[in-house]
C-alpha cells in the first residue's frame, strides 16, 4: 500500500478529443492533451512520504452502480505560480488525479472517466518549526469505473519519464 511523494493532476476539458488509449491489458498507456497556447498538461506536485492517498467506495444505484472516488492530497505549493495553480483547481470540476504507489509497481489513475472536483480544503502557516504547513486538497467525484492504471512503455520508471513528458 501507500502513494508516492509525486502525483499528477490534469484537467478533462483540456485533453484532446480521444483523451487517452489504452493496450491489450486494459492500462492506459497515452494521454492526450489538446493543443492550446498556452500548453496544457499535467500538473506534477511532490509531497511527502505516506501524505496522499486515493480511496473508491461502490455506490448501488437504481440505473446503474457507480465508484465514489476520492483523492486525498497534501501538496507543498512553495512558490506563488503553485499556489495560484492549486487555487485553479479548486475551481475546476473535472479533474484526474495520478498516484504512482509507494512500492513502484502500480500507477493509479482517479477520476479520468467523470472528473473530480474539490470537495475540501485546508491550509496554513503553523506555530512551530514542525507544524504542518501544507495545503490539503480532497478531490471527490462519481466514476463509472474503479480507478484505472497507467503504463507506458512497459516499465514504472518508463512510465513516470512520460508523465513528466506530458507535464507543465
Amino acid at each position: 500500500g501507500g502513494v508516492k511523494t509525486t502525483v499528477w493532476i490534469g484537467q478533462l476539458s483540456q485533453l484532446a478529443t480521444v483523451p487517452y488509449t489504452t493496450d491489450a491489458d486494459g492500462y492506459i498507456d497515452t494521454i492526450a492533451f489538446a493543443t492550446a497556447s498556452p500548453a496544457y498538461g499535467l500538473h506534477k506536485f511532490s509531497g511527502k512520504k505516506s501524505k496522499h492517498n486515493g480511496t473508491f467506495e461502490l455506490t448501488a444505484g437504481d440505473n446503474v452502480n457507480t465508484f465514489n472516488t476520492t483523492a486525498n492530497l497534501v501538496l507543498y505549493p512553495f512558490t506563488p505560480e503553485q499556489i495560484t495553480i492549486c487555487d485553479a483547481l479548486v475551481g475546476a470540476d473535472d479533474l484526474f488525479v495520478i498516484f504512482p504507489n509507494e512500492a513502484g509497481t502500480r500507477i493509479w489513475v482517479y477520476g479520468i472517466t467523470q472528473g473530480l472536483n474539490a470537495t475540501a480544503g485546508s491550509g496554513g502557516t503553523g506555530v512551530g518549526l514542525q507544524d504542518d504547513t501544507s495545503y490539503k486538497l480532497t478531490l471527490s467525484g462519481e466514476q463509472l469505473t474503479s480507478p484505472m492504471q497507467f503504463l507506458n512503455g512497459g516499465t514504472f520508471a518508463d512510465s513516470i519519464a512520460y508523465l513528466d513528458g506530458i507535464s507543465v
